[in-house]
């Protein structure tokens, strides 16, 4: 009996792992933009998918994107001129860091 028992508590345990790792498979992007005041919006573009972000204090951040490679739109508040940043590949369960982008008037 003690054998049917631990059997179930094993099923049960392999079918709630396995069942945690379809929410890991999305990742994101993050960085951070200077002067935080020369962008109104950062959107985050992959095939006919565009993602628009949380911008707070010169710092964005996307979630919950499949993998695939990104291209990233910054919106320039003039004097600031729109900005590309093409490439960025997202990977399974992974938060892809660009670092600082420094706006340019």
């Amino acid at each position: 009996m003690k054998s049917a028992g631990l059997k179930i508590m094993f099923m049960a345990f392999l079918a709630l792992v396995m069942y945690s790792f379809t929410y890991l498979k999305e990742g994101g992007i993050k960085g951070t933009v200077t002067p935080k005041e020369a962008v109104s919006a950062v959107y985050a573009i992959n095939g006919t998918d565009t993602f628009a972000s949380t911008y707070v204090e010169g710092s964005f951040m996307f979630t919950s994107l499949k993998k695939g490679n990104y291209t990233l739109l910054f919106k320039g508040i003039e004097p600031y001129k729109d900005a590309v940043l093409s490439n960025i590949e997202v990977a399974d369960s992974v938060v892809t860091d660009v670092g600082e982008i420094k706006m340019q008037p």
